[in-house]
This record gives C-alpha cells, sequence and structure tokens, in this order.
C-alpha cells in the first residue's frame, strides 16, 4: 500500500482543515484505490470519509514499475542484512536440490535475484551464475558483494532474450508469483537445457482450514526469528496473484 498525505501548505496557522490520503492494493486480480478525506480540528480528528474504488489489475509493465519502485525504497533503507527469514531458510535445501550430475561448467539463472544471497550460494556450485531482477537498488546491494562468478542484470524475465536449451538450472525464490505464472513457467521450459533442473519457492493459495491454521500458528515463530522491526517506509506493496501468504517449494 502506499499512502501520500496531501495537506494544503497554510494549514499550520489553522483550526480547522481536510487532509486527504490516497492509497492503492493490488488484491487477486483486482486493483483497489481507496481516498481518506479526515477533517482536523485543533490537531485532533473530527470526521473521516473513506472511499474504496475498484479498479482493473495493472498491465504486466505497470505492475513492474510498482515492484521495483516498492524493492527500491525498500533497498535505499540500509544495507541487507542476511537474517534469517521464510525464504533464505529455504536456500539451502534449493541448492541440494540440484541434480549433481549437471555439469559445473554449465550456466545457470537466478530468476529476481534480489540482493544476490542465493545466486552467490549458486556460484559456488557452478562456475558461472546470472541473476536477472527489476530493481535497480537491489542489485546495486548485490554487486557490493565481491563475487567474480556472479553476474547481474537489470530488467523483466519475460521480456529477456534467451538462447533455447542454455541453462543447466534455473531457480527463482519468491518472485514467480509477480509474473504471470504460465508465461514464466513456458519461459523457463524453453531455457532450460534437456535434464536441466527448474527449483521454484514461491507462494501457494491457502485452501483447506490447515492451511489456514498452519499459517497462523507459524507466524509468531517467524516474526520471532526474522527479528523485523517495522519501520516508516511508505511504497506500493501489490498482492501476490495467488492469492496466498504461505512458501512452498516446487522443483521439476
Amino acid at each position: 500500500m502506499v499512502g501520500k498525505a496531501l495537506n494544503p501548505p497554510s494549514t499550520k496557522n489553522r483550526k480547522s482543515y481536510w487532509t486527504c490520503n490516497r492509497s492503492r492494493r493490488i488484491w487477486g486480480k483486482r486493483q483497489f484505490s481507496s481516498i481518506l478525506l479526515t477533517k482536523i480540528f485543533l490537531g485532533k480528528t473530527e470526521i473521516s470519509f473513506l472511499f474504496v474504488l475498484r479498479g482493473r489489475l495493472p498491465l504486466h509493465n505497470e505492475k513492474n514499475k510498482i515492484i521495483a519502485a516498492d524493492f527500491d525504497r525498500l533497498a535505499g533503507a540500509g544495507p541487507a542484512k542476511h537474517r534469517w527469514n521464510h525464504n533464505n531458510h529455504y536456500y539451502s535445501l534449493m541448492i541440494k536440490s540440484i541434480p549433481p550430475e549437471l555439469p559445473r561448467s554449465a550456466p545457470v539463472l537466478d530468476v529476481g535475484c534480489g540482493t544476490g544471497q542465493l545466486c552467490r550460494m549458486l556460484a559456488e556450485r557452478f562456475d558461472k551464475a546470472t541473476g536477472i531482477d527489476l530493481s535497480e537498488g537491489q542489485l546495486n546491494i548485490a554487486r557490493s558483494y565481491s563475487s567474480p562468478r556472479c553476474e547481474y542484470v537489470l530488467g523483466d524475465f519475460l521480456e529477456m532474450p534467451l538462447e533455447i536449451n542454455s541453462f543447466a538450472c534455473i531457480v527463482s525464490a519468491a518472485a514467480a508469483h509477480h509474473m504471470p505464472y504460465g508465461e514464466f513457467l513456458q519461459k523457463c521450459r524453453e531455457a532450460l537445457m534437456p535434464g536441466g533442473a527448474l527449483i521454484v519457492l514461491d507462494l501457494y493459495r491457502l485452501r483447506t482450514v490447515t492451511d489456514y491454521a498452519l499459517s497462523g500458528l507459524a507466524f509468531l515463530p517467524n516474526r520471532a526469528l526474522d527479528g523485523t522491526t517495522i519501520g516508516t517506509i511508505r511504497s506500493p506493496k501489490p498482492k501476490n496473484d495467488c492469492g496466498g501468504s504461505t512458501a512452498g517449494m516446487m522443483c521439476t
């Protein structure tokens, strides 16, 4: 969600004035925009009106701009710290899932590499690893690490020109849900060598009571292990296309 207060410049000495806060959220297949009008009287909220508008889901390129701006702001908050989270917890398992027969000299690709932690782990298994991401800020952090076998590319994976059968392994962690999933899988299939591996860590849709119960039980342990501190960054926060909230891994 992104919100921005639009206060008149001369409200400082006014006893009463109105503020307008606009926000946007992507939920499922729809984009919802809200407008909150608030009347301030003597420094206190007197009355508020909330209007919610439903609109079309942004086009792929529009959504990419929102995502890139979001992660650029996160990158601007400071250097990344490789503390535990429910994504990188599975990085070692993803590396172990790579078929041992894949040659070390074969090229590999990390889709949505972010700050490059998983890409650097790939470079320990292979001679060269390429990471692609929409966020220049995240890639700047990735390039700040000494990783001569890693190459980072700014761009959209779905629009990236890839040679057919060119990669022995493609990995993606918490990025595939930002793309049309069928197009993502087709692109990976075309780019993989015969016998290559696609390893995806991402979201799945909560369907059963057990799914929701496990997701709820995992919330507090995740927060405790992550040690996350809520900051003041306000940036677009698009919902995932599949509407899920729990990580899962798929290997093909």
